[in-house]
Protein backbone atom coordinates (compact mmCIF):
# COMPACT_ATOMS: atom_id res chain seq x y z
CA UNK A 1 0.00 0.00 0.00
CA UNK A 2 2.85 2.26 1.13
CA UNK A 3 4.10 1.96 -2.66
CA UNK A 4 0.02 2.77 -3.98
CA UNK A 5 -0.11 6.00 -1.81
CA UNK A 6 3.62 6.76 -2.80
CA UNK A 7 3.02 6.32 -6.56
CA UNK A 8 -0.52 8.27 -6.90
CA UNK A 9 1.34 11.82 -5.04
CA UNK A 10 4.59 11.55 -7.08
CA UNK A 11 2.67 11.01 -10.47
CA UNK A 12 0.30 13.60 -9.20
CA UNK A 13 3.00 15.81 -8.76
CA UNK A 14 5.42 14.64 -11.35
CA UNK A 15 3.92 16.12 -14.36
CA UNK A 16 5.35 19.35 -15.27
CA UNK A 17 2.35 20.65 -17.52
CA UNK A 18 -0.12 20.31 -14.35
CA UNK A 19 -0.80 23.88 -12.76
CA UNK A 20 -3.69 22.67 -10.34
CA UNK A 21 -4.86 19.78 -8.96
CA UNK A 22 -8.46 19.12 -10.22
CA UNK A 23 -11.09 17.72 -8.21
CA UNK A 24 -11.06 14.19 -9.81
CA UNK A 25 -7.09 14.24 -8.89
CA UNK A 26 -7.97 15.23 -5.46
CA UNK A 27 -10.83 12.39 -4.89
CA UNK A 28 -8.14 9.63 -6.45
CA UNK A 29 -5.37 10.82 -3.69
CA UNK A 30 -8.15 11.04 -0.72
CA UNK A 31 -9.82 7.21 -1.86
CA UNK A 32 -5.93 6.24 -1.86
CA UNK A 33 -5.09 8.39 1.50
CA UNK A 34 -8.33 6.93 3.52
CA UNK A 35 -7.30 3.01 1.95
CA UNK A 36 -3.47 3.01 3.39
CA UNK A 37 -5.87 4.62 6.37
CA UNK A 38 -7.89 1.77 6.57
CA UNK A 39 -5.42 -0.90 5.84
CA UNK A 40 -2.30 0.11 7.24
CA UNK A 41 0.68 1.09 5.71
CA UNK A 42 3.99 -0.82 5.57
CA UNK A 43 2.11 -2.70 8.84
CA UNK A 44 1.50 0.12 10.75
CA UNK A 45 -1.86 0.42 12.16
CA UNK A 46 -3.25 3.41 13.25
CA UNK A 47 -3.06 3.18 17.23
CA UNK A 48 0.02 1.47 17.25
CA UNK A 49 3.53 2.58 18.80
CA UNK A 50 6.63 1.98 16.63
CA UNK A 51 8.89 -0.36 18.53
CA UNK A 52 5.92 -2.06 20.15
CA UNK A 53 5.36 -4.97 17.75
CA UNK A 54 4.12 -7.11 20.63
CA UNK A 55 1.03 -5.00 21.14
CA UNK A 56 -1.93 -5.45 19.06
CA UNK A 57 -3.19 -2.02 18.62
CA UNK A 58 -7.51 -2.59 18.14
CA UNK A 59 -9.79 -0.90 16.32
CA UNK A 60 -11.46 0.90 18.72
CA UNK A 61 -8.20 2.86 18.99
CA UNK A 62 -7.93 4.14 15.45
CA UNK A 63 -8.54 7.22 15.01
CA UNK A 64 -11.09 8.12 12.66
CA UNK A 65 -10.01 8.94 8.84
CA UNK A 66 -9.83 12.38 7.69
CA UNK A 67 -13.69 12.98 7.16
CA UNK A 68 -13.52 16.61 6.78
CA UNK A 69 -10.98 16.85 4.45
CA UNK A 70 -13.19 14.36 1.89
CA UNK A 71 -16.53 16.63 3.13
CA UNK A 72 -14.92 19.71 2.01
CA UNK A 73 -13.25 17.68 -2.05
CA UNK A 74 -16.65 15.68 -2.06
CA UNK A 75 -18.32 19.19 -1.66
CA UNK A 76 -15.85 20.76 -4.25
CA UNK A 77 -17.18 18.14 -6.40
CA UNK A 78 -20.70 18.89 -6.10
CA UNK A 79 -20.33 22.77 -6.13
CA UNK A 80 -18.65 22.46 -9.39
CA UNK A 81 -21.30 20.16 -11.48
CA UNK A 82 -24.15 22.21 -9.44
CA UNK A 83 -22.59 25.50 -11.50
CA UNK A 84 -22.54 23.65 -14.47
CA UNK A 85 -26.14 22.90 -14.89
CA UNK A 86 -27.04 26.28 -13.07
CA UNK A 87 -29.02 28.91 -15.58
CA UNK A 88 -28.64 32.24 -14.15
CA UNK A 89 -32.51 34.33 -14.63
CA UNK A 90 -31.80 37.20 -16.81
CA UNK A 91 -34.59 38.91 -14.81
CA UNK A 92 -32.38 38.89 -11.79
CA UNK A 93 -30.51 41.65 -11.12
CA UNK A 94 -27.26 42.19 -9.50
CA UNK A 95 -27.00 38.36 -9.89
CA UNK A 96 -22.95 38.00 -9.34
CA UNK A 97 -23.47 40.24 -5.59
CA UNK A 98 -25.90 37.21 -4.59
CA UNK A 99 -24.84 34.23 -2.41
CA UNK A 100 -27.63 31.57 -2.03
CA UNK A 101 -27.21 29.06 0.42
CA UNK A 102 -28.83 25.47 0.04
CA UNK A 103 -29.23 22.93 2.26
CA UNK A 104 -28.55 19.59 0.15
CA UNK A 105 -29.98 15.75 1.52
CA UNK A 106 -28.88 13.17 -0.34
CA UNK A 107 -29.07 9.60 -0.72
CA UNK A 108 -26.54 6.76 -0.50
CA UNK A 109 -26.95 6.51 -4.41
CA UNK A 110 -25.73 10.17 -4.67
CA UNK A 111 -29.15 11.21 -5.90
CA UNK A 112 -30.39 14.54 -4.27
CA UNK A 113 -33.68 13.70 -2.14
CA UNK A 114 -34.81 17.02 -0.99
CA UNK A 115 -32.61 20.64 -1.34
CA UNK A 116 -33.98 23.41 0.71
CA UNK A 117 -33.45 27.09 0.29
CA UNK A 118 -31.99 28.24 3.82
CA UNK A 119 -32.49 31.67 4.08
CA UNK A 120 -35.41 32.62 2.13
CA UNK A 121 -36.16 36.24 2.84
CA UNK A 122 -33.90 38.21 0.69
CA UNK A 123 -36.08 39.48 -1.23
CA UNK A 124 -37.65 38.68 -4.74
CA UNK A 125 -34.15 38.57 -6.59
CA UNK A 126 -32.53 36.60 -4.15
CA UNK A 127 -35.56 34.38 -4.07
CA UNK A 128 -35.50 33.87 -7.76
CA UNK A 129 -31.74 33.33 -7.41
CA UNK A 130 -32.16 30.71 -4.81
CA UNK A 131 -35.21 28.96 -6.53
CA UNK A 132 -32.57 28.39 -9.50
CA UNK A 133 -29.88 26.99 -7.58
CA UNK A 134 -32.17 24.62 -6.28
CA UNK A 135 -33.41 23.51 -9.43
CA UNK A 136 -29.75 23.25 -10.92
CA UNK A 137 -28.87 21.27 -7.96
CA UNK A 138 -31.57 18.51 -8.89
CA UNK A 139 -30.61 18.87 -12.73
CA UNK A 140 -27.27 18.26 -11.58
CA UNK A 141 -28.14 15.04 -9.50
CA UNK A 142 -27.42 12.46 -9.54
CA UNK A 143 -23.81 12.76 -8.19
CA UNK A 144 -21.69 9.77 -9.37
CA UNK A 145 -18.49 10.50 -7.32
CA UNK A 146 -20.20 9.71 -3.88
CA UNK A 147 -21.13 6.72 -4.31
CA UNK A 148 -17.26 5.53 -4.29
CA UNK A 149 -17.67 6.72 -0.68
CA UNK A 150 -20.80 5.03 0.29
CA UNK A 151 -19.29 3.79 3.70
CA UNK A 152 -18.75 7.26 4.44
CA UNK A 153 -22.18 7.97 3.88
CA UNK A 154 -23.20 9.80 7.36
CA UNK A 155 -19.94 12.07 6.49
CA UNK A 156 -21.61 13.46 3.06
CA UNK A 157 -25.40 12.63 3.91
CA UNK A 158 -26.82 16.05 4.29
CA UNK A 159 -24.79 19.24 3.30
CA UNK A 160 -25.28 22.95 3.69
CA UNK A 161 -23.64 24.84 0.55
CA UNK A 162 -23.00 28.39 -0.39
CA UNK A 163 -23.36 29.18 -3.61
CA UNK A 164 -22.33 32.26 -6.06
CA UNK A 165 -23.94 32.10 -9.43
CA UNK A 166 -22.11 31.54 -12.02
CA UNK A 167 -22.79 35.15 -13.68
Amino acid sequence: METSLLTSVTSLLADPEKREITCADGLSLLATVNKAFRDGVNGYRPGSIAGDEDEQSTDAQAPAPPTSCLRQTLTDAIKQKVERNWSVPVSVLDAGELVVTLKIELGPDGSVRRVEIVDAGGGRNYRTMAESGRRAVLKASPFDTLTRYVDMYECWRQITMTFSPPV
